[in-house]
């Protein structure tokens, strides 16, 4: 499998019968599986029959099923006769598969990553901190206008009469 991703081999494509992947999965070769998926294989590809997950199941590779669903593999994908991974696990009796399948169907979803924090130029950055000195100043002046008012008058009324000792 390494030699022919190294020549360029197609990962998603075959003549005729299974994708590598399919095959690999069928047969339980999870390195050769791994290997394809890493190297651009998809892993719900469904061309003209079987996922790899239900090729998983039907050779009773019960660690490729396990690898397929680590890797996001479509767990509602139906093949042309409408049946699901889980379908042909019960038809078959993989009562080891059918049971992760399930728990994997049930399970909740990983956490989404967190949000990246909003990118801010320093344009924007220089106008964002104006308006906040801008705003803050506002405030202020509002808490303190009686006072201000007064104050000028207080100011100007000592100015205007001079002191003198005595």
């Amino acid at each position: 499998v390494k030699l022919l991703l190294e020549r360029k081999a197609s990962v998603d494509r075959s003549s005729r019968g299974p994708t590598a992947l399919k095959a690999a999965c069928q047969n339980g070769y999870l390195d050769a599986a791994a290997l394809l998926l890493d190297s651009g294989a998809s892993v719900n590809e469904l061309a003209g029959a079987d996922s790899a997950l239900m090729r998983a199941v039907r050779g009773n590779s019960v660690d490729c099923v396990k690898f397929l669903l680590e890797r996001k593999a479509d767990l509602d994908a139906k093949n042309p006769l409408g049946e699901t991974a889980l379908y042909i696990a019960k038809e078959l009796g993989r009562t080891e598969i059918e049971s992760i399948l399930r728990f994997a169907a049930t399970a909740a979803p990983p956490p989404a990553p967190p949000s990246p924090a909003p990118r801010v130029d320093a344009a924007s950055s220089a106008t964002l901190e104006s308006r906040a000195f801008a705003d803050k100043a506002d405030s202020t002046s509002s808490r303190s206008e009686p006072a201000s008012a007064s104050a000028p008058t207080a100011v100007a009324a000592t100015e205007a009469e001079p002191v003198t000792a005595g």
